[in-house]
């Protein structure tokens, strides 16, 4: 949707080829809407151009340290990369106590997941020897 074109969907749709079928360019508008339409999407991106360029420029130093990140640990996940671009005066060390608080969050929770698995291996291994118990009775 645009501002000039309005909400209408101009063309078939159909751009799909199939085995058998001729591709086919039916146009249900009018060269001046065709002009429209080329007029208006140069704009937009045009105008998305700009505004990528913009962001580049204004935040080249954070591209570069995210840059030079990778180039020395070869991964940044999510949550590196949010705050190498949202905190002001990131440093590398931030970065990597992101990533540790992450290992050890995740070491919990598997040293929790295999107690547990224990816990309930353990909870039917003694059901398994009472009811073994109790066959053996009757």
């Amino acid at each position: 949707m645009s501002e000039k074109l309005g909400p209408i969907v101009y063309g078939t749709g159909h751009t799909e080829v199939f085995l058998g079928k001729e591709f086919s360019n039916a146009r249900n508008y009018s060269e001046k809407i065709a002009a429209m339409i080329d007029d208006e999407t140069m704009e937009i991106i045009s105008h998305a151009y700009t505004k990528a360029e913009k962001i580049l420029v204004e935040d080249i130093e954070k591209l570069h340290f995210v840059a030079g990140f990778l180039v020395k640990n070869e991964i940044m996940d999510a949550e590196q990369f949010e705050a190498a671009i949202s905190m002001e005066d990131v440093t590398e060390e931030d970065l990597l106590q992101i990533k540790d608080e992450k290992t050890k969050k995740s070491k919990e929770e598997n040293r929790l997941q295999q107690e547990e698995n224990e816990r309930l291996a353990k909870e039917l291994a003694k059901k398994l020897n009472e009811s073994n118990e109790s066959d053996q009775d009757a």
